[in-house]
């Protein structure tokens, strides 16, 4: 068992991913018109991951990231067990890569982990 996890930025499933990456902007949508996924990656993610989390976890992501939108680590943190400790922080202003360096994340882990 770990001690405890961080998830910045996940994605659910390799499907709803590529499916709000197609979305994202006006080139992606005129573009990329459909995405076929090889059986071995379909419905890869980790939404199954967070279903069965039982260890503290800590889930962030920085409210302006691209590449994985915000809602894809929403829809992790209320798929993680109720009966676990776990916290969901969204960055203002933060992309992937910076979102760790807020002070805003760093109270959570501290007070997450570190105590």
């Amino acid at each position: 068992m770990l001690a405890g996890l961080v998830l910045e930025g996940s994605a659910t499933t390799a499907e709803e991913w590529a499916e709000l990456s197609r979305k994202r902007s006006i080139f992606s949508r005129v573009m990329v018109r459909k995405i076929e996924m090889d059986d071995t990656v379909r419905s890869r993610g980790n939404l199954k991951v967070a279903q069965a989390l039982d260890e503290p976890t800590l889930f962030f992501v920085g409210a302006k990231y691209s590449s994985t939108p915000k809602v894809l680590t929403e829809k992790l943190y209320a798929a993680a067990p109720s009966t676990i400790k776990k916290k969901l922080v969204i960055v203002p202003g933060a992309d992937h890569g910076n979102a760790s360096y807020d002070p805003l994340f760093v109270s959570a882990f501290n007070e997450m982990f570190i105590q």
